[in-house]
């Protein structure tokens, strides 16, 4: 890899962090509103992490698995690659309503979908 490669792997990989610090403090901001029942970040390097797993979230004793993407192909193809795990976009930046508004959302048809076991 050169060192422009490089460059590219590492600003990814810092606005990957930058999108789960954001949702993040959205999810603790959905706990103080007892939205959800609370939220677990997955280990780095973890089998759940290899698995494109960021969050482990628990609404009503059910956990819920959660990818982080900070581009819309990133988005696209975890949506492709793992159909079941909910996946979001948030950039680093992103008003924190929005992205509470597309989280809550979002997890509100996860929730449902399982409550009809499909």
């Amino acid at each position: 890899m050169n060192a422009i490669e490089e460059r590219f792997r590492q600003i990814g990989e810092e606005r990957g962090r930058g999108s789960e610090q954001l949702v993040g403090a959205v999810l603790e901001m959905m706990i103080e509103k007892r939205e959800i029942d609370g939220f677990e970040q997955v280990e780095p390097r973890s089998d759940l992490d290899h698995k494109g797993i960021d969050f482990l979230v628990t609404i009503q004793g059910q956990e819920f698995p959660l990818q982080v993407k900070s581009s819309r192909r990133g988005l696209e193809q975890a949506r492709e690659k793992h159909p079941k795990i909910l996946a979001i976009r948030a950039r680093p930046g992103d008003p924190i309503e929005r992205v509470h508004q597309r989280l809550k959302s979002e997890l509100g048809k996860m929730r449902k979908r399982y409550l009809r076991g499909t």
